[in-house]
């Protein structure tokens, strides 16, 4: 029996790609049919769009530099670091739920 280490790390490592793919998909989707329903119902007008630019700007500049540092960093610091971001997004998103139900 031949263990290829590589090739294991090679596929473990597209994994974690191909699931932060897909997170990224389903958070542009979801973002997309927001603004859809906006636009249709024309709400805009309850909603201060001035910061979009930055927004847009931090997006596409966070996927370059999580691209730099992830070709920088061991596939185990990736993982981790991943998982430390996703609990920190729960967390955020429990803390806003607690207060706008208070």
């Amino acid at each position: 029996m031949v263990l290829n280490l590589p090739e294991r790390t090679e596929r473990k490592r597209g994994e974690l790609e191909n699931s932060l793919i897909t997170v990224g998909r389903e958070s542009l989707i979801s973002e997309e049919s927001k603004m859809g329903l906006m636009a249709k119902s024309d709400s805009w007008g309850v909603f201060d769009l001035s910061m979009v630019p930055y927004m847009v700007f931090g997006g596409v500049a966070g996927g370059f530099l999580g691209d730099y540092f992830s070709e920088k960093m061991s596939e185990k610091h990736v993982e981790k670091l991943f998982n430390i971001t996703m609990v920190v997004i729960i967390l955020i998103n429990i803390y806003n739920i607690i207060r706008g139900l208070f």
